[in-house]
């Protein structure tokens, strides 16, 4: 874990996360938990991958990617400037707005803090 809170190892994952964290069941507004975050790399994409639970009991996983803005290149929803890997803190709750792209895939569109 470094000192933002973030798992940076997969078995770090394994141990305080597991992999029961999915993707959400089709688009729209969440009121989601911050439960933890962890490091995502695949060749060359790089993502943060943000656990939540919804109200629900559903444990959702959202990625942050990788965006360059006028802070630099941090990692957020597609459409809030706020730096998941630095600036937000485990254990807070966010509304979420998720929506599915023209290849029919889920998206993390925007966050903000509740």
């Amino acid at each position: 874990m470094n000192t933002f809170g973030v798992l940076t190892t997969q078995s770090e994952k394994q141990e305080f996360v597991g992999m029961d964290y999915h993707n959400p069941p089709v688009p729209g507004k969440y009121k989601l938990h911050l439960d933890s975050r962890c490091w995502y790399s695949r060749r060359d994409v790089y993502a943060l991958v943000c656990n939540f639970s919804a109200e629900d009991g559903q444990r959702i996983a959202l990625f942050a990617f990788r965006h360059p803005t006028e802070k630099g290149e941090i990692y957020m929803p597609k459409n809030t400037l706020i730096d998941f890997a630095h600036e937000v803190e485990d254990g807070t709750w966010w509304l979420c707005e998720i929506y599915q792209t023209k290849k029919g895939k889920l998206t993390w569109l925007s966050a903000e803090p509740l």
